[in-house]
């Protein structure tokens, strides 16, 4: 059993304590989401940011990623948008979506975890039930998420220069 509170430390410092809910699902920064569980993590550059919300554009992939953030973004300043595994759909037969290419599937049980390439060579992971209808290997796809599960979050807990802070 997991304790009702747990401290994430790095280098001797504390990065984040509290529930295992609290750093699952609001981490601090990028390195307290890779902590626990799946992480995928698409960094990018502030572009907006209002204390709530903010966007990053990430460059690689030529999309901007929107979602609820946590303090210490500023904007023109490195971030990162986590989005979970299990927040992640995929769609064949749609334009709308990052596209990507079905790379492995690995059944997990009830569950499968699937690995998908990125046209940026970024592996990207998605969780589904078992019965969902997957696409054949090296098929382009569509991913997709809502903005409420994702999360844009500073790289490290000292943020990066911009000139304004969430």
């Amino acid at each position: 059993m997991m304790s009702n509170r747990i401290g994430v430390m790095r280098d001797g410092r504390i990065e984040q304590i509290g529930t295992p809910d609290d750093l699952y699902r609001r981490p601090v920064n990028a390195f307290v989401a890779s902590f626990l569980g799946e992480s995928n993590l698409l960094r990018g550059r502030v572009v907006q940011c209002d204390g709530a919300e903010a966007s990053i554009a990430v460059r690689e992939l030529s999309v901007d990623v929107a979602g609820p953030c946590t303090p210490g973004l500023s904007t023109g300043g490195e971030a990162a948008a986590l989005i979970r595994a299990e927040a992640v759909t995929f769609n064949v037969d749609s334009d709308v979506g990052l596209s990507a290419r079905l790379a492995v599937v690995v059944n997990l049980g009830e569950l499968l975890a699937i690995r998908f390439t990125l046209s940026s060579g970024q592996d990207f992971w998605c969780r589904c039930f078992s019965h969902a209808q997957v696409p054949a290997e090296n098929r382009e796809v569509r991913l997709r998420w809502r903005t409420e599960d994702v999360r844009i979050l500073p790289l490290d807990m000292a943020g990066s220069e911009g000139d304004v802070t969430c």
